[in-house]
């Protein structure tokens, strides 16, 4: 189930995503392979396949799957792909153990595309479907960008328009799937992105990026699924400490969000290049975010490429979030206790290592490569309490302040052809 997705859930899901290269991406690999950059018009994306397996695990909960994407140049100005998706989702994270039961379900999502070059610009068309059984959605792509000043400047524009069906499943207490809840029916949530970028070769070594993005959300915005905390006129204690009852969550129909990010790669004179990344975040709910971003890429030797990257995100709470309430404020408009409203942090440590293989060519391939990640995420939560009662193991966390850790894999295998 997609419930409300904050900007650190959005970078965890990019990291399972193939996402299409933009020009400065390519400028980073002429860069990485001792190739100065080129004075570059705009570009159709290789002919490749990619074959991706991904996996995360963290606060019980475990998604894992694969993914395939393939691309075809069809004459010299079009490009289709097409991409399946599809993963396993086990989910006994702190708000269903408190709440609910155990749970498992599949999701899949299928998308297909094209990209259009018009002399100096890229054109890009594309629909996803994504289908879980407890949620639907359906989203267009339309992307534009153009090279211009011999190919050192490059502005983009991206819009995307979403539509998506909400539903709540019943399950047993072996968290086995009885159907949808007819009481709950289904809702809908509309959502709207718009995209701006523009990059720009600054020096030989030097390429700067400055991007802004804005979303609109309108319709169901919540979880279906979680409940807040609310303290009870005949509280309930455990090891002497409170735990309080439960109460519906009520969240407000839209909500709309602003990011800008600056983004620098700095390709170094032994084939290296670091990248840094800075990103500000804030909505209409109250929410305030900031992300840095820096990572390190080394050859070794002709086949191997090692990547080194640290992540450090922040955010505020949202002004309808609140770890209890009190009795009085039953009855107030908006009220919520996600824990990804509440105030909190995460760092994360990222290792990538790659080979490249087939570099002269094989059969109908041009060059292939192997790639492997890992990403360790720790998160600290600043106002959101562990009222989990389900495991004695864990009691001794009961009332302090939640903290987890999650793994985040991935190996793939691409081919140009």
């Amino acid at each position: 189930m997609h419930g409300v997705q904050n900007q650190e859930q959005v970078g965890v899901v990019a990291v399972i995503k193939i996402r299409h290269w933009p020009t400065w991406l390519v400028a980073l690999i002429y860069a990485l392979f001792g190739i100065s950059v080129p004075l570059m018009a705009a570009i159709l994306p290789e002919d490749r396949a990619d074959v991706l397996y991904h996996g995360y695990d963290g606060d019980g909960v475990s998604v894992d799957g694969p993914s395939i994407l393939l691309r075809k140049q069809i004459g010299k100005h079009s490009s289709i792909y097409t991409n399946y998706y599809t993963d396993a989702v086990s989910s006994a994270s702190i708000d269903v153990r408190t709440t609910a039961s155990p749970y498992t379900e599949e999701r899949e999502e299928k998308s297909l595309g094209v990209d259009l070059l018009f002399d100096n610009t890229n054109m890009s068309l594309g629909y996803t479907n994504s289908e879980e059984n407890d949620y639907s959605s359906d989203s267009y792509h339309f992307g534009i960008s153009h090279s211009m000043l011999s190919g050192l400047t490059t502005v983009s524009l991206g819009h995307s328009v979403g539509s998506d069906q909400v539903r709540r499943n019943r399950y047993d207490s072996n968290g086995n799937l009885i159907g949808t809840d007819p009481g709950f029916g289904e809702r809908s949530l509309e959502r709207r992105n718009y995209r701006l970028s523009v990059s720009q070769v600054m020096t030989k070594n030097l390429i700067m990026s400055l991007a802004f993005e804005a979303i609109t959300d309108e319709g169901y915005t919540q979880n279906p699924y979680r409940s807040a905390r609310i303290h009870e006129l005949n509280p309930v204690f455990v090891n002497g400490i409170e735990v309080p009852g439960f109460i519906s969550e009520r969240y407000p129909g839209t909500r709309t969000s602003d990011a800008i990010a600056l983004r620098a790669n700095y390709f170094l004179p032994y084939r290296a290049a670091i990248r840094t990344e800075f990103k500000y975040f804030e909505d209409t709910w109250g929410i305030k975010a900031q992300t840095y971003k820096i990572e390190y890429t080394h050859p070794l030797g002709e086949n191997w490429i090692v990547d080194v990257r640290y992540r450090l995100y922040t955010q505020t709470a949202a002004t309808f979030y609140k770890d209890v309430f009190e009795q009085n404020e039953d009855t107030l408009t908006f009220r919520g206790r996600d824990k990804e409203l509440s105030q909190f942090n995460s760092q994360s440590f990222g290792l990538g290592v790659s080979y490249d293989f087939m570099k002269n060519g094989w059969w109908h391939f041009d060059r292939g490569s192997l790639s492997f990640s890992f990403d360790r995420m720790n998160f600290t939560f600043d106002n959101f309490t562990d009222y989990d009662t389900s495991d004695p193991d864990d009691i001794d966390d009961l009332g302090k302040l939640f903290v987890f850790s999650a793994d985040v894999v991935q190996f793939y295998i691409s081919v140009w052809y």
